[in-house]
């Protein structure tokens, strides 16, 4: 069995459903054997491209990647990664030297905290003085703005950075000291020097309103979420939101609010936003996912059959001998028929006629003529003659071939 062929079974059987950025892929997690550093770190298989500092969600689980391995087949990529539950505040903000007018800029970035310095084969660790940490983030636009001698909040204690180390493919790791705090820090929301550049006195007010407040749709079907934030009664032109799924087995939802129906079941969709306050303000929309429900097609109803238009034309006679045998010496009644649909028609008026054949007409008498009948009579009982009778005014003709017969 290829390498190729391993990994798609191993997928198949124990691949778990990640998302990054809005976009799903699959992925297996594997237990680090002799792992010494008492982190939970995890391997991580999957042939999507993830890259060191790269964090994807799981189960609602962030995982941070510390290290990507190189593997010369090609097939798939290891990766080493951390649960990433933290997040740090970096104080970017400004002063004009000469308005004194300050341009506010405060970021947040989800990383990971070491009270070691870490080697990122996940192997070498060593002891640091007292009161020192690592921060360990991926290599962005607001990380790179990180200088020395920033300070943050964490822990309760403010730390500065005094070193930056960007050998690592796609990270930046801080190496923090404790320092010590002034009135300028928000320990609220763990915000370094943000009464330097902001009124302490501002209050922010924020609503988030969505739409709709529940879902249920069809498995297969898709929501649209609708979502609003006012900032002391101001509606915001362009907030910032957020939406998440807690069982994207049922439910999934990409960043633009859209939901998606992919398994019947129930999951909760939370829709978040964070102001300026840093408090991050939440509501949550109950979703259900119905099976869905094949409704045959009704049957058209059945139309009756149109009534038969058919048309029989025939004779009936009170001949004892059969109505088209005709008795030396008999007199018979002739009567032409005209049935259309099976229904006898009435006051049809016929004109009659004989074709006699090899009989002499001498030998036919005429007793009665009318419009309805016609009787004969035979005067010899050997040939055969064909009587007719068309009906008046149409091309309509009943016909009957009679024989002559004995009187006995």
């Amino acid at each position: 069995m290829t390498i190729k062929n391993l990994y798609d079974t191993m997928i198949k059987r124990s691949g778990r459903l990640c998302t990054i950025n809005t976009t799903q892929f699959r992925g297996v997690f594997k237990e680090i054997k002799d792992n010494t550093n008492n982190k939970d770190d995890k391997h991580f298989i999957t042939d999507y491209p993830l890259k060191q500092g790269d964090i994807f969600t799981y189960n609602n689980i962030n995982y941070f990647i510390l290290n990507k391995e190189d593997l010369s087949h090609g097939i798939y990529n290891l990766y080493t990664i951390r649960r990433c539950i933290d997040h740090i505040k970096f104080n970017f903000s400004t002063t004009d030297a000469i308005t004194k007018v300050s341009t506010l800029d405060v970021r947040q970035e989800s990383c990971l905290f070491e009270a070691k310095t870490i080697g990122l084969d996940t192997t070498s660790y060593f002891n640091t003085v007292a009161n020192e940490m690592l921060i360990i983030l991926k290599s962005n636009e607001t990380t790179k703005k990180v200088k020395i001698d920033q300070k943050i909040l964490k822990f309760r204690r403010a730390w500065k950075v005094e070193g930056i180390d960007e050998t690592k493919e796609g990270l930046i790791i801080l190496h923090c000291k404790a320092s010590t705090s002034n009135t300028n820090d928000d320990w609220q929301t763990e915000v370094a020097d943000r009464w330097l550049y902001e009124s302490i006195s501002v209050v922010y007010t924020y609503s988030l309103n969505v739409a709709p407040t529940s879902i249920s749709i069809d498995n297969g079907v898709t929501q649209q979420i609708t979502a609003g934030v006012t900032e002391n009664g101001t509606v915001l032109t362009s907030p910032t939101i957020t939406y998440a799924s807690n069982n994207t087995a049922v439910a999934t939802v990409d960043a633009n609010g859209l939901v998606s129906g992919v398994g019947v079941g129930t999951a909760n969709i939370t829709v978040s936003f964070v102001g300026k306050d840093f408090k991050t303000y939440t509501q949550t929309i109950a979703t259900t996912i119905n099976e869905v429900v094949v409704t045959p097609p009704t049957e058209p109803p059945v139309e009756p059959e149109p009534p038969s238009t058919s048309m029989v034309l025939n004779f009936t006679s009170n001949s004892t001998a059969g109505v088209a045998n005709l008795k030396k010496g008999s007199i018979v009644t002739y009567t032409p028929h005209k049935i259309v649909g099976g229904i006898e028609q009435t006051g049809v008026k016929w004109i009659f006629g004989i074709d006699f054949g090899n009989v002499a007409q001498s030998n036919i008498e005429f007793k009665e003529i009318t419009y309805d009948y016609i009787k004969l009579r035979s005067l010899t009982d050997v040939g055969t003659f064909t009587l007719t009778a068309t009906e008046l005014d149409t091309t309509n003709v009943a016909s009957i071939v009679i024989t002559l017969k004995p009187i006995y």
